[in-house]
């Protein structure tokens, strides 16, 4: 399975050319949920929660969490064997669904370094929280 980090806007005018996935990550604060091209509803994972972590968060936003962290496992499990390549989007592509997908590549793939090869700013929070989901303990490592 290959996995893509895109943006919200990409993801949107993403034409799939195999069995795709998505995992979409909408801001709190989104109102409709949105729509891919020729990708099938039980085929897409719809998540909401800002890009902070606990020590940079505000009143209003929505931290991502265990529980969503293990939804995405569920999700990446059910998928798996079914799917050619799995689209990881947020807003701008960079950090929320860098972080996911460096998680779903080291446990997947075996490797993170698609992730942490400079071209993204990584969520680390999200990156800790989804290994830690997957793998039951505290996770320290980077990459």
């Amino acid at each position: 399975m290959r996995i893509e980090v895109m943006s919200q806007y990409r993801a949107l005018e993403y034409i799939p050319h195999d069995v795709t996935a998505i995992i979409s990550i909408t801001a709190s604060f989104d109102k409709e949920p949105l729509e891919f091209i020729g990708v099938p509803e039980d085929l897409v994972l719809r998540l909401k929660f800002d890009d902070c972590d606990p020590n940079n968060i505000l009143e209003h936003n929505v931290l991502f969490d265990r529980d969503m962290a293990d939804k995405v496992w569920d999700f990446v499990e059910s998928i798996r064997d079914r799917v050619g390549t799995l689209v990881v989007h947020c807003y701008f592509g960079q950090s929320r669904s860098a972080g996911m997908a460096a998680a779903i590549g080291k446990y997947i793939l075996g490797t993170d370094s698609f992730v942490f090869d400079g071209s993204y700013v990584p969520n680390m929070y999200v990156y800790r929280t989804m290994l830690e989901a997957k793998y039951g303990q505290t996770y320290n490592g980077v990459g």
